[in-house]
């Protein structure tokens, strides 16, 4: 009833499902490309060259105090360092499963790419089983 192909295209998804549960357990420090506003967070860019980007910006569509603008900025920064410190759990599961997708079809966008050696060797063991599901 069922072919090799059929038998190769269910292992793919298990995979993928398998591979999303175990990058979903790791921290997403071990990710870069998830989100570009907590990349450069992470980055250190610190908080007066994004205020530099906001300031402009706020000061000539509106007439504020530039502490103000100050505080907002370091509001901002703050949740989005909450943010990657404890991301909820359903947006980690669907990057996660983003991530496994584009791993297990072999077509590297690079949006979204490994930075720890943990998730280096990880994303190198899906990328050598969906070479042996090809090849096999």
């Amino acid at each position: 009833m069922y072919n090799r192909y059929h038998y190769k295209i269910i292992s793919l998804f298990i995979s993928i499902i398998l591979y999303t549960f175990i990058y979903s357990i790791l921290n997403p420090i071990n990710f870069s490309g998830i989100n570009t506003i907590q990349d450069k967070i992470k980055d250190k860019l610190g908080e007066e060259q994004i205020y530099e980007a906001f300031e402009g910006q706020y000061t000539k569509k509106y007439d504020i105090d530039k502490e103000i603008i100050k505080q907002d900025v370091k509001k901002f920064i703050a949740e989005e360092d909450e943010k990657i410190k404890k991301p909820h759990y359903s947006q980690r599961i669907i990057d996660s499963f983003y991530f496994s997708t584009i791993t297990a079809c072999l077509l590297g966008y690079g949006d979204i790419h490994p930075i720890t050696n943990t998730s280096k060797m990880l994303v190198s063991t899906q990328g050598l089983f969906t070479i042996a599901l090809i090849l096999y």
